[in-house]
């Protein structure tokens, strides 16, 4: 295991890094809910992310919901990563949106004829929409990589 604070390796027989003096209970107590008062009083340094689960967030809850609903962020969300977990979601939403439904306005299934856009300008838009969509795609997937080989890293306060 690394130490979330400093990334040096703990020794088996050892429970402080000696990298940094960070104790082994500190992790294993460390808590999630804690973040939101540690970012509003704006002490970044008490913010570490480890790969060892707190007690109070659920590993299967994390895991379930990035299968399920990862593609906006869900999991995100629920570890409190909220600006990744908006932009995520903000993503998906247009991705799915644009696809979805302005697809079948402006696509081969469409009313001929009716055109608010031009066809290059709505090929521009696209292209830009479908790479978007597709960055999202991918840390969706490496984000359920990470969590099924328990590398991925949620933010902690570490216990006192």
């Amino acid at each position: 295991m690394r130490c979330p604070n400093c990334g040096a390796k703990f020794q088996k027989t050892s429970n402080i890094c000696l990298g940094c003096g960070t104790k082994l209970s500190q992790i294993e107590n460390a808590s999630n809910k804690n973040i939101t008062k540690a970012r509003k009083e704006y002490q970044p340094e008490k913010v570490v992310y480890s790969s060892v689960f707190p007690k109070d967030l659920s590993y299967k809850k994390t895991l379930l919901l990035a299968i399920f609903l990862g593609l906006f962020g869900a999991h995100r969300y629920y570890t409190k990563q909220y600006i990744t977990a908006i932009i995520m979601s903000v993503s998906a939403t247009i991705f799915t949106l644009f696809f979805g439904i302005l697809g079948m306005i402006f696509g081969n299934v469409g009313i001929q004829g009716f055109t608010i856009l031009s066809s290059s300008t709505l090929n521009a838009f696209s292209s830009i929409i479908s790479i978007v969509g597709a960055i999202n795609i991918v840390v969706w997937a490496f984000d359920i990589i990470r969590l099924a080989t328990k590398t991925y890293k949620v933010p902690v306060v570490l216990a006192e």
